[in-house]
């Protein structure tokens, strides 16, 4: 046992399962983090947020201790919970909310080990090491694309789980079943309390998520999007150094992106646009997205994915991506 898992472990084993809590994002990381965490410490009550920064903190009544994965809370937020006298243990891979505060243990792996490709479900694996459940965290990160900066998690599970997963590069593994699981788990967005417990039960049988409502889902998800650009090629502008899809009105939105960068494969940055919310996506590129989504007062967790929001019409932001590759000396000054 590590140094760094026995602070955590003491920091838990003050309180009984029933006096703390876990509040995740509802995407694949934070469901497949608190599935891991519900295997490592028992059936803990565990919330989800739909925003990966919540607005409004849902009561955690009677609890002492609060475990927050793949959520960017504010240091307000942290500080309100901390003042209701609930200590919190903070996994999230966001931006590092490092408050002094003797209640207070930020595990943001950026911190930790100075490495950007780890997500919430990585981390619990640097930290515990939990080998029954290393497909589900290796999946959380697949979809979160944090990769290389955890590869043992990914070699560890190719060789238990050859049948999810069979090389440990970037394209092996987009086009594994870990990484498929992901985009299954994903389907649980909107109910992720029942994506929760689906996992749950799926432990010891992973491909038992193929036989599920989720699978059912993903398939006519991915089917939609691919009669989508099938039927509306005026919608998806290319440029030399991007795409951008205009999704407006369409379900899936942020889907549509993930599909087109995983299906060329090339270093193009694509980007949806869906009625002024915008997803960067570059899977296989050197491109860091953010220094895009900041042109729109956006950013994201690491380079290969980001996100924003602009008042701007699909024109204006293809004009505004186009002028950035244009004069991109004078825009890499401005950063």
């Amino acid at each position: 046992m590590t140094d760094l898992e026995r602070v955590v472990r003491k920091k838990i084993e003050k309180y009984r399962e029933d006096e703390w809590a876990i509040y995740a994002h509802a995407d694949h990381d934070g469901i497949c983090a608190s599935v891991a965490l519900n295997y490592l410490f028992g059936d803990i009550e565990t919330k989800f947020s739909k925003s990966f920064k919540p607005k409004d903190i849902p009561e955690f009544e009677d609890k002492k201790l609060l475990k927050i994965c793949d959520l960017q809370l504010s240091e307000r937020q942290i500080g309100n919970l901390l003042d209701q006298g609930i200590e919190i243990v903070n996994y999230d891979h966001h931006e590092i909310r490092d408050m002094k505060h003797k209640n207070y243990l930020c595990l943001n792996p950026k911190k930790l080990f100075s490495k950007e490709y780890i997500s919430s479900s990585g981390l619990i694996w640097k930290i515990f090491k939990p080998k029954e459940v290393a497909w589900i965290l290796a999946s959380g990160s697949a979809g979160d694309l944090a990769i290389e900066d955890n590869l043992e998690l990914f070699e560890f599970t190719k060789q238990e789980y050859p049948e999810l997963l069979n090389g440990i590069s970037l394209e092996s593994i987009y086009s594994s079943k870990i990484f498929e699981l992901a985009q299954i788990i994903l389907m649980a967005f909107d109910n992720p309390e029942k994506g929760f417990r689906i996992l749950k039960e799926s432990i010891a049988k992973p491909l038992e998520l193929y036989n599920t409502e989720l699978y059912e889902r993903y398939l006519k998800k991915r089917e939609s999007i691919r009669n989508f650009f099938e039927k509306h090629k005026n919608r998806v502008v290319e440029h030399s150094k991007f795409v951008l899809i205009d999704t407006s009105g369409l379900r899936y939105s942020g889907s549509y992106s993930v599909y087109l960068n995983l299906k060329s494969k090339d270093e193009k940055v694509y980007i949806e646009y869906d009625s002024g919310r915008l997803f960067f996506r570059n899977y296989f590129g050197s491109e860091d997205v953010r220094r895009i989504a900041k042109l729109f007062g956006g950013g994201g967790a690491h380079g290969r994915s980001g996100g924003a929001r602009t008042g701007k019409t699909f024109q204006e932001v293809y004009r505004t991506i186009r002028d950035y590759y244009e004069n991109r000396q004078t825009f890499l000054l401005d950063f």
